[in-house]
């Protein structure tokens, strides 16, 4: 029996876990003929920021880096005859992560372990893990 075609959301930071994330989501989508790909990547700001400051230019950087490298994506997925959808919002990143997935139907998350120290992860949690705890679609981290 055929597997069914799947909607893989890849949470993309342009980190090296995500390029790896996004390869196996490729490779995923190119077994499964019809499958598609969204590549999402979350503009964080910082929650307590004690200085009064515009955040526009930090938030118009970061926007346009991470564009570009979807664009990069893009190409790297069209040459393999995958079309992918990208985006790129601002928010806390494992709740936009998760609640995006829902908004749009996916059937499962790929994202990178950014591989944080254990005393780091246990004091400040980690996105992969709270994407994992909180997703109602099958999560894949990838190291």
């Amino acid at each position: 029996m055929d597997e069914p075609n799947r909607k893989i959301l890849v949470a993309f930071d342009d980190s090296p876990a995500s390029h790896k994330a996004f390869d196996l989501a490729l490779d995923f989508a190119r077994s499964r003929e019809g499958s598609g790909i969204v590549v999402l990547s979350v503009v964080q700001v910082p929650d307590l920021i004690d200085v009064s400051m515009d955040l526009e230019p930090i938030i118009n950087a970061s926007r346009t880096k991470l564009e570009a490298a979807q664009e990069a994506l893009k190409a790297k997925a069209a040459a393999f005859g995958v079309e992918i959808v990208t985006d790129c919002v601002v928010g806390h990143a494992a709740e936009t992560v998760v609640d995006y997935a829902e908004q749009s139907g996916v059937d499962m998350i790929v994202l990178g372990n950014r591989g944080r120290t254990r005393i780091a992860e246990w004091l400040l949690g980690s996105v992969s893990h709270q994407v994992a705890a909180e997703a109602r679609c099958t999560v894949t981290i990838v190291k």
